[in-house]
């Protein structure tokens, strides 16, 4: 009997990025600036999110970070990144090591959006 190929990678459909925590977007990204780096929260849509023994991983810029948590009807995954990634880090999906889905889209500081007023992040 031949071995499982498992589920595949997801089934990527669209990336937002949003800025969480930390001073103004701008400011906090200057060279040498003060105060608590912003984070970034990834959220990512996508069929293919299934629950399995490995956890669902993203990879920014080489660094890998756990899902932190999946919406109602499991297609949308979100992902908080300790630091803003550099310009044009590829962005990857999936479940380690064979089954990751390179997003098209690279990190781009002009996609990201400053949190929600009133602090709804």
């Amino acid at each position: 009997m031949a071995p499982s190929q498992g589920y595949g990678p997801p089934k990527i459909e669209g990336v937002r990025a949003v800025r969480v925590g930390g001073e103004d977007a701008l400011q906090a990204l200057a060279p040498g600036a003060a105060g608590p780096s912003p984070r970034v929260r990834l959220e990512v849509r996508a069929e293919g999110f299934t629950g399995r023994a490995m956890p669902l991983l993203i990879r920014v810029g080489g660094r890998a970070y756990r899902a932190s948590s999946f919406s109602a009807d499991g297609k949308t995954v979100s992902f908080i990144l300790d630091e803003i990634p550099p310009e044009g880090a590829v962005i990857e999906v999936g479940y380690p090591p064979h089954q990751m889905a390179e997003l098209p889209e690279r990190f781009s500081l002009s996609m990201l959006e400053d949190t929600e007023p009133g602090g709804g992040s």
